[in-house]
């Protein structure tokens, strides 16, 4: 999601006013994320993307591929992502 520019799935926090992305982040299965009409999967997409843009701008991109390398080794993924 990140290198997809279309318009409906990218998002921006406003100056002052962060979108609020809970309603994402509350989903805990893939089949939670994909139930829904086309509005609110585009919305789980748009949200996903946000959260991404949101927790590699606060761990940084020069750490991105050593955490993915963590999770190939074996760790668990919430303690790889946690910030």
């Amino acid at each position: 999601m990140q290198v997809d520019l279309r318009p409906q799935y990218t998002l921006a926090d406003e100056a002052g006013s962060a979108i609020d992305t809970s309603s994402v982040r509350a989903l805990e299965s893939i089949g939670q994320f994909n139930d829904g009409n086309d509005e609110q999967l585009t919305r789980h997409y748009a949200f996903a993307k946000l959260e991404v843009a949101r927790w590699l701008d606060s761990v940084g991109r020069d750490d991105l591929y050593p955490r993915f390398e963590r999770i190939r080794a074996g760790e668990r993924f919430g303690a790889v992502v946690a910030k």
